[in-house]
């Protein structure tokens, strides 16, 4: 930043008083006191004629802590040019000020404003030797000359850039300054950039700004350098909350070009890259209502996906986990224009499961609060499938060390995810020979995309076929979409606490209404997240975000859980139908080659029981008992508990308990005599 005419001049005694000549004839007073041969002392004042003025936001007119100063009126200066003097002053530290004509009359007294300008008013004062105007941001290189004056060489460090704020969490750390410049069409950016950025070479800051419409920096290593210390040296007046992910954050919701809700304004996304996917906007809200929901209406599985996309912001709200929901079906029966239509709500077009974990991860994290749309399960290896979509769901990922042994903080967030696949994910992780265990089943619901009509859809609205409609609809959610997102924001945001209320009245209703009866826990807690989605589904119709009629998000949803139900077969824990299925097919596999006959001579080299057929008193009917040795069944049942095993074949009527009351019984075995064993009959294989 230069340096005001003869500030280089002026006394290092703090106390002493600065005059500062203020206006059009501010040069004209200076001429004049030179000439004065009755001057007190021979330190000129400082000039700030018309041309200083115009340049007044690049010059440094006050020494740091200067405690007195008297501004000299001199000639035309408007009331803005005062008051940026005033702000300059209250910054420098200034403890007394007044403003006066050259004769000693007293015009204001600033004292008292200094103060107040110091807090409402933002610094800005560039680092020294720093100077920004419309065409770069430069350096001004100093080099005295031998009479004792300097020559200022300026160099261009790089296109206008800006630096507005400090930004920090709420907890005080994770600091950044906001960053604004315009791109080479003209378009203004922000970025919230870490500060730890800087701690490198800058190298990936560089390619972050030019990556996003910065013109120009320069080549040169030394002034590359100047742009790394001009930002981490710019300390401005204002502060920035930051927020590291998208979502909530204190009762405004955080996009990566807006946010939404009260004093907004206030809280910025921070983070190490400029974030503009998954939440673009096109068209306007009507257009949206017109040319996508209304195709939408009649049609189970695209009102679904919408309620989906609708209903993830209201997962913190109500207190209701992350989860996802998985459609399964055929090729081209219409799969990923629904996941299309999900991901149009709030403006993006939707992610492959191509993708590593730690990849998924990142994007996670880049939609929390929101919704994650994944197309193809196929596409990822079916050995990290189960533990992917556990992690997505979950809500965290991976643990690790830093290079001092100390754990880096994880990545969280709380989405829904909705995912495609010609497979399940259980039928996908067994190609691997992997297991899906019930805490994965229940995180990522299978939903059949068959309707029974025309592929996914129900309601072709007038086109010719399913293969038309598609089309249509995938060319329309391309160009209008994201609206529908952010109106749903607002009307959430413009009375946090009454929706917030609403939402969990309607879920307590919804979801005793759709619960099926004597359900297990798990799928309580599916039919919970059901629920929630007609919840969302049904107040935004309400307040004329969908454009459907009112019943229609319920009822799309009630449907898709039927379906679901019906697919799954039972309404019991998944772990209780999957021990029972495990044991069935191992019976079933082993019947013969596992188990010795009792009164035969066989005895297989890897026995696990006996078999005996006995016939009933009653009927007359033969049966096989199985005889299981202790070793055997815990094989039969090996990744559940054995004695939980026992407990629901007995429940199930294929488990004979002994005279005890416990699981097992005590048996004399042939050659081998007393022993305890689980008699298991073959009602097992008819479950």
């Amino acid at each position: 930043m230069k340096r005001a005419p003869f500030l280089c001049k002026q006394s290092p005694d703090r106390t002493l008083e600065v005059v500062i000549l203020a206006g059009s004839l501010a040069w004209e007073t200076s001429h004049v006191w030179r000439k004065d041969p009755d001057r007190e002392d021979d330190v000129p004042p400082m000039v700030l004629g018309p041309d200083e003025l115009a340049d007044l936001s690049n010059l440094t007119i006050i020494r740091p802590d200067t405690l007195y100063v008297r501004v000299l009126r001199t000639g035309d200066i408007s009331e803005e040019e005062l008051l940026k003097i005033a702000v300059k002053l209250a910054h420098a530290g200034v403890q007394m000020a007044r403003l006066m004509t050259p004769d000693g009359e007293l015009l204001e007294n600033w004292t008292g404003q200094l103060e107040r300008l110091r807090q409402e008013r933002p610094s800005d004062i560039l680092p020294d030797h720093f100077r920004l105007d419309e065409e770069a941001l430069w350096f001004d290189k100093l080099t005295e000359r031998r009479d004792g004056e300097s020559d200022v060489q300026p160099q261009r460090i790089c296109s206008p850039l800006r630096v507005t704020a400090i930004t920090c969490d709420s907890h005080d750390g994770s600091y950044g300054r906001l960053l604004e410049w315009h791109t080479t069409t003209g378009q203004l950016r922000r970025w919230a950039m870490p500060m730890a950025m800087l701690s490198g070479n800058g190298e990936e800051l560089r390619r972050i700004l030019l990556e996003n419409g910065l013109t120009y920096i320069s080549t040169r290593p030394a002034l590359r350098s100047l742009l790394c210390e001009y930002i981490s040296r710019s300390l401005p007046g204002r502060r920035v909350t930051c927020a590291e992910k998208t979502g909530w954050h204190n009762g405004v919701y955080v996009l990566p070009d807006e946010v939404i809700g009260p004093d907004g304004d206030n809280v910025i996304l921070q983070g190490s890259h400029y974030l503009t996917g998954g939440f673009a906007q096109s068209g306007t809200l009507a257009e949206w209502q017109e040319q996508v929901a209304a195709l939408c209406a009649g049609n189970s599985r695209l009102v679904f996906a919408v309620c989906c996309a609708l209903a993830a912001p209201l997962l913190r709200l109500t207190g209701t986990g992350g989860g996802g929901f998985h459609l399964r079906g055929e090729s081209t029966d219409g799969k990923t224009t629904v996941m299309k239509v999900a991901a149009s709500v709030c403006g993006g077009t939707g992610y492959s499961w191509r993708a590593t974990g730690n990849a998924l991860k990142g994007i996670a994290s880049r939609h929390n609060d929101a919704l994650l749309p994944l197309d193809e399960l196929r596409e990822v290896d079916p050995r990290e499938a189960g533990m992917i979509a556990y992690m997505l769901a979950n809500g965290q990922g991976k643990g690790r060390a830093r290079t001092d042994g100390e754990v880096r903080n994880r990545r969280h967030w709380t989405l829904l995810l909705f995912s495609t696949g010609e497979l399940s994910l259980a039928e996908h992780t067994e190609c691997a020979g992997e297991r899906l265990y019930a805490g994965m089943d229940v995180r990522m619901v299978q939903i059949p995309s068959d309707t029974g009509q025309h592929g996914s859809f129900e309601q072709l609205h007038g086109f010719a076929s399913g293969q038309q409609f598609a089309d249509t609809l995938c060319d329309r959610v391309a160009r209008f979409h994201g609206t529908a997102f952010r109106a749903w924001l607002a009307f959430l945001t413009s009375d946090l606490d009454a929706s917030t209320t609403l939402a969990r009245e309607l879920l307590r209703r919804y979801q005793t209404a759709l619960m099926p009866d004597n359900a297990g826990n798990q799928v309580q807690r599916i039919v919970a997240r059901f629920a929630l989605l007609a919840v969302a589904g049904e107040i935004a119709t309400l307040n004329g975000i969908t454009g459907w009629q009112e019943g229609s998000a319920y009822g799309a949803v009630q449907i898709c859980l039927h379906a679901w139900l019906n697919e799954r077969g039972h309404i019991a824990n998944q772990e209780d139908e999957g021990v029972l299925a495990q044991i069935k097919r191992f019976i079933t596999a082993h019947q013969y080659s596992r188990f010795a006959s009792w009164d035969g001579p066989d005895r297989p080299l890897n026995m696990a029981g006996f078999r005996r057929v006995e016939k009933d008193p009653l009927t007359g009917e033969e049966h096989t008992l199985f005889f299981i040795l202790p070793e055997g069944w815990r094989e039969i049942c090996r990744g559940f508990s054995p004695a939980r095993a026992a407990r629901l074949c007995q429940e199930a009527e294929c488990l004979l308990p002994g005279s005890d009351g416990k699981y097992q019984s005590q048996v004399r075995l042939p050659e081998i005599g007393k022993a305890r064993v689980y008699r298991l009959t073959s009602r097992i294989l008819s479950i």
